[in-house]
């Protein structure tokens, strides 16, 4: 069986890509079942939020609502009663199962009684998709913090893999970090604490030994139950031992500028983010908030008056170098995420930044590789751009020569971060 375990679904487009690598076809293509079992568990969850589930209404649109070709239920509590006979064949059509959240002990106990749990070794292709409950059913406890089923006798799960998962960071007001570390401490395993798709970005892994950079939310956790730990996660602990520290004196502590560019849809909010999260000291220069700290009269750069977006254009610059310059100064590596379209833009910071040697990366996956990644994200963060071949033809004009082209396209957000901290103090480097 092959995992995809989250927090809050398929909520943003590393995690959609991760699920359509893992399926054997197409979304639109693949057969679903739902499976709500876990609902029926826990006090926060009834009828209408199971009935919500399984229409695939807009509150769960990233998850049953992903244009499955066909969508049925698994109600685990039925099976029993009706004969593997007929069920078995259910679960052996189809591709993917999508197990929601609730209670994870009572979601564990009915995969048993149901013969689910025995059933699911034997299904080498299934894909099984978790969100929250979901999840942690696979894991071997999930702590008393989470036990909401009254008859359950403790905190023990399915032990499919050999972690436990908090989900929900910082959703809600049980969810904290400082929670996660206390909820942590009482296990025996591994703890890895993950949050819902938002901009704040974290990695952490709690437990005995305190907090470590380990896990990434926009992957949430992926990979074969044989493996015994989330691949991932593995990728990255190596790397925390053995390169954090390297990158740090190279990069962290305003030792140098990260200026993080290329066309939308490349990658550029979600890496910076990830790049800052995994320095010690870091700021992060989201050009899209600080252009919109205008108020009143904003014009957004492509916008009319045309002269008018080029003077907020040159204010934006102006205001990303100063931010830069003050937080380097006071020891923060600034990782500056703006869209650069030509050489004179990129002036205004190979000047302003020159005495805090600026390091140039420029995501290219390719234009087909953006136009994807936009159409798979949730539609209200989909935007509409078609001027992918000039920009790029633009950008490459003016300074293809410079800095660190960064071919993305074969890549996962962990493995670009990885080798951004691992590479970027001599790839990208630009002449001033």
């Amino acid at each position: 069986m092959k995992l995809l375990l989250t927090s809050g679904g398929v909520t943003n487009p590393s995690i959609h890509s991760a699920l359509e690598q893992l399926l054997p076809k197409p979304i639109a293509e693949c057969r679903a079942l739902c499976v709500p079992t876990a609902q029926w568990g826990h006090p926060m969850c009834g009828p209408t939020s199971v009935q919500g589930f399984v229409a695939a209404q807009p509150q769960w649109r990233h998850f049953s609502g992903l244009g499955w070709a066909s969508l049925g239920v698994l109600e685990l509590t039925a099976l029993p009663t009706i004969g593997a006979g007929r069920w078995v064949p259910w679960v052996q059509e189809a591709d993917v199962l999508l197990v929601d959240g609730g209670d994870a002990t009572y979601l564990c106990h009915w995969m048993r009684e149901s013969g689910l749990a025995d059933l699911l070794p034997s299904l080498p292709d299934l894909v099984w998709v978790g969100v929250s409950a979901g999840s942690m059913v696979l894991t071997p406890r999930i702590g008393g913090l989470f036990v909401e089923w009254l008859s359950a006798p403790d905190d023990r799960t399915l032990g499919v893999v050999d972690f436990s998962i908090f989900p929900h960071l910082d959703a809600f007001p049980t969810n904290t970090l400082a929670i996660a570390e206390r909820w942590a401490a009482d296990l025996d395993a591994p703890a890895y604490a993950i949050d819902e798709q938002d901009r704040h970005l974290r990695r952490r892994r709690v437990g005995r030994g305190g907090l470590r950079r380990a896990l990434d939310r926009v992957r949430d956790v992926v990979g074969d139950p044989s493996v015994r730990r989330p691949p991932l996660i593995a990728s990255y602990s190596a790397r925390v031992t053995s390169g954090v520290d390297a990158a740090e004196q190279r990069l962290d502590g305003g030792r140098a500028c990260l200026l993080i560019t290329g066309a939308p849809g490349a990658g550029k909010s979600t890496i910076s983010r990830l790049v800052a999260d995994e320095l010690t000291r870091s700021a992060l220069m989201d050009s899209f908030f600080i252009g919109r700290l205008i108020a009143s009269g904003y014009v957004w750069p492509l916008g009319e008056p045309a002269d008018e977006a080029a003077r907020q254009v040159r204010l934006l610059n102006t205001n990303v170098c100063a931010l830069a310059g003050n937080f380097a100064d006071a020891g923060f590596t600034p990782v500056i995420d703006i869209v650069l379209p030509d050489g004179e833009q990129l002036d205004t910071y190979r000047k302003a930044l020159a005495s805090r040697r600026l390091l140039l990366i420029v995501l290219d996956p390719g234009a087909e590789v953006c136009r994807h990644r936009n159409e798979t994200r949730p539609p209200e963060q989909q935007f509409f751009f078609d001027g992918y071949d000039q920009l790029s033809a633009s950008m490459r004009r003016h300074f293809g020569s410079l800095g660190w082209w960064f071919d993305t396209s074969s890549l996962t957000a962990l493995q670009t971060v990885e080798q951004i901290l691992a590479e970027a103090h001599e790839r990208a480097r630009v002449p001033t």
